[in-house]
């Protein structure tokens, strides 16, 4: 279960559901488990531990079909974080997008790595991580097409995904060519 802080990854059926009131899929989220993790990253070599892996795990593609209708401000989800008594009235829900996208710019995903500057210490955008070329197993695919859910909902609500990837990514994204300077 979710919740449990053993190795059992799998969100079970009593781990979320629907809030009926508004129609959005309400889930917990283990900030413990994701620490433990990040401490030692090699037993979590897919990241399913960090709060971007308990996120993908409690939103299957058929809970996020309703993002693609989504308007400015809309929430798009309830959680709660496991054992800290947190109502979500908004403040957890954008609590859960910073720090999956913190967990997606860290060792606790293998998606995406540090840009090469920073690895040599050398040149602009230091500070920028880039799409892991190594991360291409099934579930690494789903994780990054789940990544591309989030982005789209992203821009159809108007909240903010804190990821720092360079213009380069952004530009391909967008459909720009990218130049000498990205």
């Amino acid at each position: 279960a979710l919740l449990a802080s053993g190795t059992d990854t799998t969100p079970n059926q009593s781990s979320f559901g629907y809030n009926p009131r508004n129609h959005v899929p309400r889930f917990s989220l283990n900030r413990h488990r994701a620490s433990k993790a990040l401490e030692n990253p090699e037993t979590d070599p897919d990241g399913l531990r960090s709060i971007f892996g308990q996120l993908y795990q409690a939103l299957p593609m058929s809970k996020c079909a309703n993002f693609a209708t989504a308007t400015a401000g809309k929430q798009l989800w309830n959680v709660d974080f496991a054992g800290e008594g947190s109502i979500d009235v908004g403040g957890p829900f954008r609590e859960s997008v910073t720090l999956a996208c913190q967990d997606l710019m860290s060792p606790a995903t293998p998606l995406f790595l540090p840009s090469p500057n920073r690895t040599n210490n050398t040149g602009l955008n230091r500070e920028k991580f880039v799409v892991n070329p190594s991360a291409t197993t099934a579930q690494q695919l789903k994780m990054f097409h789940f990544v591309g859910v989030l982005m789209g909902a992203a821009l159809r609500t108007k909240f903010t995904l804190p990821l720092d990837l360079p213009s380069l990514v952004w530009k391909q994204i967008v459909g720009e060519s990218p130049t000498e300077t990205d």
